[in-house]
């Protein structure tokens, strides 16, 4: 009714004035009954009459009568559930007495096609059926509470769950409740149902009417309406095929995917992993990579460096000689050490030998005298 409303005339606060108005006769009952329940028990009541502010919300905002702020829960929920009680009696004796819908029941009861023809005209043979549907469905659909103005009937409910279970331990539970009571609980709760069955068919036929109604100014004004997250939202009638479609198409890869994975439990290693590219052919994007042969390194050099030209004092034993010559240790002792020379002095030819003093004298090179070696014992 709302997104009709919206379709006729482009505008919330119209749109909401149009609600109010269609919902008016179950709005009256439901104001009125609330404001006779807090008088009977004793809660000052208030009038707020004013026109109700524009909404993008397809909900009847029932504040025509403010309550005092002291009211109890208990009191406020007995309040609240008058106009529900109200709208049950009023639901009931319309559906039962003037639509004779209990009579169209039984004319359906055997199952038998030919009856549902003469069972239809019956129903609508009624005077102003039209009419008396009409309000039915408006009281239905504004009788109902909201549950946080009837929390305190948890209280009585308490009292009476546990008055039931005092009855049955004292043993009269059986013949009060099963005896007395028994018949009365299943008929008043066969006519609650009924009561509600009626209400429900009644929606469904609203539903059906107001549907078509609905389709019939899209297909004409090519605008459309949808309530998301409980607020209206307007678009285009191509707009919403759009959508449909993006919509379907959705589903339609999601099922696909679905289908492709595996069977069993879940598993790291089915899921889809982003994979990095591969390299490029193009080899002109990339540097060329040059392999050279890597050069061999001279390993450092262990000894002591050259050693100086050896200095020998004369008249010393051999075995000082050697360690003077800069022989390494761990040579023994008494061997003659040849002398290291460098790469770049060359070699002077051996001074020749003395033929007057024989092998026996010292001989002197480059200032340098030299003593045989001794004569071994």
């Amino acid at each position: 009714m709302f997104k009709v409303g919206w379709l006729l005339t482009k505008r919330l606060r119209a749109t909401t004035a149009l609600y109010y108005t269609f919902f008016l006769p179950g709005v009256l009952l439901h104001q009125v009954v609330y404001w006779l329940a807090a008088g009977l028990l004793n809660v000052r009541a208030e009038r707020s009459i004013e026109w109700p502010q524009a909404q993008e919300v397809a909900e009847l905002r029932l504040h025509f009568v403010q309550l005092a702020k002291d009211t109890g829960p208990v009191k406020l929920a007995f309040i609240n559930l008058a106009p529900l009680t109200a709208g049950i009696i009023a639901v009931y004796f319309i559906t039962n007495n003037i639509l004779r819908l209990q009579t169209f029941a039984a004319m359906l009861r055997d199952g038998s096609f030919p009856d549902l023809p003469a069972a239809v005209t019956f129903l609508t043979s009624t005077p102003d059926f039209w009419l008396w549907v009409y309000i039915a469905f408006t009281i239905a659909n504004t009788m109902l509470p909201r549950w946080q103005d009837v929390k305190g009937l948890r209280v009585v409910g308490a009292i009476i769950a546990i008055t039931v279970v005092a009855l049955f331990l004292i043993g009269v539970g059986d013949e009060l409740l099963l005896g007395t009571l028994a018949r009365p609980l299943v008929e008043g709760l066969n006519a609650l149902a009924g009561v509600f069955t009626a209400i429900i068919g009644i929606d469904l036929l609203m539903v059906a009417l107001l549907g078509s109604v609905e389709s019939l100014i899209e297909r004409v004004t090519g605008h459309s309406a949808t309530f998301k997250n409980g607020k209206l939202i307007t678009f285009t009638r191509e707009e919403l095929r759009q959508q449909r479609e993006q919509e379907q198409a959705r589903k339609a890869r999601e099922r696909a995917r679905r289908a492709e994975m595996p069977a069993g439990p879940p598993s790291v290693y089915n899921l889809p992993f982003p994979i990095p590219e591969g390299p490029s052919r193009d080899s002109s994007q990339h540097e060329p990579i040059i392999v050279r042969k890597e050069e061999e390194v001279a390993a450092p050099r262990l000894g002591l460096g050259p050693s100086p030209r050896p200095v020998m004092a004369a008249g010393r034993p051999p075995e000082q000689r050697s360690l003077a010559s800069g022989s390494l240790p761990g040579r023994l002792a008494g061997e003659e050490q040849p002398p290291e020379q460098r790469p770049d002095e060359q070699k002077s030819p051996p001074a020749p030998a003395d033929a007057d003093t024989g092998g026996d004298e010292a001989d002197e090179v480059d200032g340098i005298t030299r003593e045989p070696p001794e004569e071994p014992a």
